[in-house]
């Protein structure tokens, strides 16, 4: 029972993070506000597929 509590609560943490990683974004032409949530860099031309980008 201890177990399958720890793989529910582990799920409940995760599940949203999992879910905001895999979801798409949509950008407008022109500017497009975004953030990173993540600590480490991201790089940006494989992340968004651009192609071009050379600074955020």
């Amino acid at each position: 029972m201890r177990t399958h509590f720890r793989h529910v609560v582990l799920y409940a943490i995760l599940a949203p993070a999992w879910a905001a990683a895999f979801t798409p974004i949509n950008l407008a032409t022109g500017w497009n506000l975004m953030g990173n949530s993540d600590p480490g860099s991201i790089n940006v031309a494989n992340t968004l597929g651009v192609s071009g980008v050379t600074t955020v």
